[in-house]
């Protein structure tokens, strides 16, 4: 009671330090509180302002830790009543165990609905989305299997009835243009949802959402942007997964990377080919047809295509290259050696040059190992003993003004 009297009154200080003092006081003695003390420093530390909010946020993760049944019976209900923008923080730090997780996902994902379907601008609500990524990691890192299940039947329905209304009460391109953030946070959601299921929900999940592309072709808007939610389940189911649906997964992403002049919908294609690619069967038919067809089409597009067509083209060669230099497959060597030869080329030497770094950093967002890719230790090690030497000839090459890579290694290059 005496630490209680002690920490409790800091929260109206004027003062933010000492504000942060009484909050990190009252992230200590949370579990000696009783009820009435959790409730009234919760509803203070509400109202307390957003420059100790990495304070407060601590202080609510501890009380809900040490008073789980009144945070879940009590206090979270009601704000998720009267849920907005300003109190997500809040939800999202009280939300710490599995079964209250699970409602405030519920809670999260319902309110985007319902301001989509009331045609309200979304442009600002990506952090609503994130919140409910980061309920859905907590959750899932407490390995409760009945919580996760019943995530999986609730979770993907509603995000994909969210990414429905979005395009169904978007009147116009510059409206669908604004919450183009907004559906790259759903489509990390349901990565993550990916991550976690069995081979049976995982193949239901990605068969619908192929279907969903497959069936129109056209290129509507909505059905561009569906990539990035399709991709997103490609990077991050079990591979068995990928083997099973490759016959359908290759051509369509191929297609999309070659010819989708939607820049970021083209990009989402080329990081769900190469996350395909990442994970087939070394020695199967599709990686096969993928090193014998695919890549002699891109040749040809890089040879003789016009100057947009070549871009998509190094863009889809560049991640087909870091697919198979992070898995030290043997086709790697010739795939980095085709984007040295490109340095040369006027219309994307500078391109294939910056594409190096591609190839060398780590992507956060696929080839991870909770997204199961198939990433060897050295690889990079690797990367440097072989290509190394050639950029090392190519520049001595420059020196002796014998190189047609001159234009490229010249620090002033255009």
């Amino acid at each position: 009671e005496s630490l209680y009297g002690v920490f409790y009154p800091t929260l109206w200080a004027e003062d933010s330090e000492l504000k942060c003092l009484g909050l990190s006081g009252i992230s200590k003695v949370a579990q000696f509180l009783s009820d009435k003390e959790v409730s009234l420093c919760v509803q203070r530390i509400l109202a307390i302002s957003s420059d100790t909010s990495k304070y407060s946020c601590t202080a609510l993760k501890s009380l809900a830790d040490s008073h789980s049944k009144l945070v879940a019976e009590t206090i979270l209900p009601g704000l998720l009543d009267s849920l907005s923008t300003d109190s997500v923080d809040a939800v999202v730090s009280l939300s710490t165990q599995s079964h209250t997780a699970a409602t405030t996902l519920q809670a999260l994902l319902g309110h985007l609905s319902s301001l989509s379907t009331a045609g309200v601008d979304l442009s600002g609500t990506e952090g609503l989305a994130t919140a409910a990524g980061e309920v859905l990691v907590g959750v899932y890192s407490q390995g409760d299997e009945a919580v996760k299940f019943y995530l999986y039947q609730q979770v993907i329905p509603q995000v994909l009835l969210l990414y429905r209304n979005i395009f169904a009460n978007a009147q116009t391109l510059s409206a669908l243009r604004s919450i183009n953030r907004l559906v790259k946070y759903l489509a990390d959601l349901l990565r993550r949802v990916a991550q976690t299921l069995n081979f049976q929900q995982a193949s239901g999940l990605l068969s619908d959402l192929l279907q969903s592309c497959l069936q129109d072709a056209s290129g509507a808007v909505e059905q561009v942007e569906l990539v990035a939610l399709f991709t997103a389940v490609v990077v991050g189911v079990v591979p068995e997964v990928v083997w099973s649906h490759a016959s359908l997964l290759l051509p369509l992403l191929f297609k999309l990377g070659c010819h989708c002049t939607c820049s970021p919908s083209q990009l989402q294609a080329a990081k769900g080919y190469c996350a395909v690619i990442n994970k087939l069967q070394a020695d199967g038919v599709h990686m096969k047809s993928v090193l014998d067809d695919d890549m002699t089409v891109l040749r040809e597009i890089l040879s003789c295509g016009s100057h947009a067509a070549k871009h998509r083209a190094l863009s889809l060669w560049m991640w087909l290259t870091k697919a198979l230099v992070v898995r030290s497959h043997p086709s790697a060597r010739k795939a980095v050696m085709q984007v040295v030869d490109l340095l040369k080329d006027r219309d994307v030497g500078l391109e294939a040059a910056n594409g190096f770094q591609l190839l060398l950093s780590d992507c956060s967002d696929l080839l991870t190992a909770l997204d199961h890719a198939n990433v060897k230790l050295m690889y990079k090690q690797k990367f440097y003993e072989e290509v190394v030497p050639v950029l090392r000839e190519g520049i001595a090459s420059v020196q002796s003004g014998t190189s047609t890579h001159q234009a490229l290694f010249q620090p002033n290059a255009p």
